[in-house]
């Protein structure tokens, strides 16, 4: 009796198919995801610009919490930060703006951020 070893061609090709298909839907579901958690950090990120310029402290604190919290490794998360520390620590709430560079030095993704994040903490401490 003949055994049958390996898969036919066909079988081979369907199976590389349902991988790459599979490999594809991920690969996009994965790029949209990433287009969703940006456009909504920058809807978060333009409720901080614009609170910033209204110098509103209290809807800063409350929006970089969001930020931090919900999309705390994006760039925008870092601009935010550093932007609302800024009008922290020109309100007088040095410990808050602290804590945002603190987070913007740990968590940004982008080294020149990190390193912006930390020269300026340097200079709020002293």
């Amino acid at each position: 009796m003949k055994t049958q070893r390996g898969y036919t061609l066909i079988e081979t090709l369907v199976a590389m198919l349902i991988l790459v298909m599979l490999s594809a839907s991920g690969l996009y579901g994965w790029q949209y995801w990433q287009r969703r958690q940006a456009a909504m950090a920058a809807v978060l990120y333009d409720e901080i610009d614009r609170a910033a310029k209204a110098g509103d402290t209290t809807r800063v604190e409350r929006a970089l919490v969001d930020m931090k919290d919900k999309y705390g490794g994006t760039t925008y998360a870092a601009y935010a930060g550093l932007q609302g520390a800024k009008l922290l620590a020109d309100k007088g709430k040095l410990t808050e703006a602290k804590a945002a560079l603190a987070a913007v030095a740990d968590k940004a993704p982008d080294d020149g951020l990190r390193a912006v994040a930390r020269l300026r903490l340097a200079s709020v401490q002293t």
